[in-house]
C-alpha cells in the first residue's frame, strides 16, 4: 500500500468514500457540490491509500492547528473525514492510513499532539493508542474528541492542557 498526498482527480472518489456516513440524505450530486465547496476540506492537506493498482482504499484530511498553542511551540495536528469504501472496511486499511500518515508527517515536523473526533465510537482509535480527552474537555455531544500525545507532552487524564481544544474541524 502506498501513502500519497491526494490529487485532484481523487477527490471525487475521496468525497464518495464518506458518502454514507455524512451524505444526511442529500443526492450524490448534492453531496459532492457540498463536499468541492467546502471550506473545511480545502484548508486541510488530504492523503490517500492506494494499492498497487492505484485503486483508493483509504482517505483523511490533516488540519494545522498550531493556532491552539497558546505560545507553547507544540506542534499539533487534526486527522479529519477518515473514510473508507464500504467493501473495503474492516481490511485494515483505515489503521493503516493513519499510522503512515503520522509517521510521514512526523519525518519532517515532530508533532507533540494529534487530535481526532471520533463519530464511532473510541475503541477503533484506542488500537492506534488516541486517548479520549475528559468529558470536561469535550465539545460536542454527537462525536468523542480524542488525542495522541509525544510521550510527557500532557498527560490527558491527570493536567489541564496549556493549549486550546479545537472545535470540530
Amino acid at each position: 500500500m502506498n501513502l500519497r498526498e491526494a490529487e485532484e482527480k481523487d477527490f471525487e472518489i475521496i468525497y464518495m468514500m464518506g458518502y454514507d456516513a455524512w451524505g444526511d440524505g442529500l443526492s450524490k450530486p448534492d453531496y459532492l457540490l457540498n463536499c468541492k465547496s467546502s471550506i473545511k476540506y480545502a484548508n486541510g492537506k488530504w492523503y490517500v491509500l492506494e494499492n498497487d493498482d492505484k485503486v483508493l482504499s483509504s482517505s483523511l484530511l490533516i488540519h494545522n492547528l498550531n493556532h491552539l498553542n497558546c505560545g507553547t511551540g507544540l506542534e499539533i495536528r487534526g486527522i479529519g473525514s477518515i473514510s473508507t469504501p464500504i467493501h473495503l472496511r474492516r481490511k485494515g486499511y483505515g489503521s493503516n492510513l493513519i499510522e503512515k500518515t503520522m509517521s510521514y508527517i512526523n519525518r519532517d515536523i515532530p508533532i507533540d499532539i494529534w487530535f481526532l473526533y471520533s463519530d464511532i465510537g473510541a475503541d477503533f482509535y484506542n488500537k492506534l493508542k488516541f486517548e479520549a480527552l475528559p468529558n470536561n474537555f469535550q465539545k460536542r455531544t454527537s462525536s468523542l474528541l480524542m488525542a495522541y500525545c509525544q510521550r510527557n507532552t500532557w498527560d490527558i487524564n491527570t493536567n489541564a492542557p496549556q493549549i486550546e481544544i479545537p472545535n470540530y474541524f
